[in-house]
């Protein structure tokens, strides 16, 4: 009897042992399917947990009820990328209902590019280089000074600092300043700005005046993509039995966050 060995550049399809016919996650490898196969079942179950859809599939299954499955042999691997794509469109594993991909594939991940391909970006990567100016830029930058479409001064952070001193909201100082609250944030925790100056003295903190902090949630929170009304019509069309990928896509969100809507985890305090 003579073994035939395994193939090594190959593109893998991912599906439960119930649902074999649907494949649910695609993927590229260099190593085998069966190498990497068992890489994706110890990183899904490793105590330090990758929070991502197909691992957390992985989980809530148990790896005895994943199967893995060689959906196509390539021969040359600069063709890797080209060919997961393919079967990730093939199959709707990217933004389908049932899919677990994160992207549409034709990722760095089991691709290697050639020695000339890697010559040329080195000399790219050089002819840009980094000039003097570049890099004064880059310093100023990082110390906050205005900086090409920076909207704030020296002066106005220094109002900001103040303001922040005195006990004054971030949302607040963000609509007053024309910014956003994460600007704000960045400036309170000297991410950015950091050489300008705070005023001298105690600083009225919230806690200091008596006041709890109150916890941004809902459409209040910086960086909410929905209202009130957008959670009563996904959970209403969610109940009707709307798909948590055509929610997603429409209102321009994650399934996971339709899901937890709908199962009120999430927006608990809107009825």
């Amino acid at each position: 009897m003579i073994n035939i060995p395994e193939p090594k550049t190959v593109i893998y399809g991912l599906y439960h042992v119930d649902d074999p016919e649907r494949i649910r996650y695609v993927g590229q490898t260099l190593n085998g399917a069966a190498s990497r196969f068992k890489q994706h079942l110890s990183s899904a179950t490793q105590a330090r947990r990758i929070n991502t859809p197909v691992y957390r599939w992985i989980r809530k299954h148990g790896v005895d009820a994943i199967r893995c499955r060689v959906l196509e042999a390539v021969d040359d691997a600069s063709l890797l990328d080209e060919r997961e794509v393919f079967w990730v469109r093939e199959l709707g594993t990217f933004r389908g209902e049932y899919g677990l991909n994160m992207s549409a594939g034709g990722g760095s991940l089991g691709f290697r590019h050639s020695e000339d391909a890697k010559r040329r970006m080195s000399e790219a990567a050089k002819r840009r280089g980094m000039t003097k100016a570049n890099a004064a830029r880059s310093l100023a930058r990082a110390r906050g000074q205005k900086v090409g479409n920076s909207i704030l001064t020296r002066e106005d952070v220094i109002e900001i600092k103040r303001l922040l001193w005195s006990g004054e909201p971030r949302s607040t100082l963000a609509a007053k300043f024309g910014v956003t609250q994460p600007a704000i944030i960045h400036i309170d925790k000297e991410r950015t700005w950091a050489d300008a100056p705070w005023p001298i003295g105690p600083r009225c903190t919230p806690a200091a005046r008596g006041i709890s902090p109150r916890i941004q949630r809902g459409q209040d929170h910086h960086a909410s993509k929905l209202n009130e009304s957008a959670v009563v019509d996904i959970r209403a069309r969610s109940a009707e039995g709307a798909t948590r990928a055509s929610l997603a896509r429409e209102y321009g969100v994650s399934s996971q966050v339709i899901m937890l809507i709908a199962t009120r985890r999430a927006w608990k305090h809107v009825a």
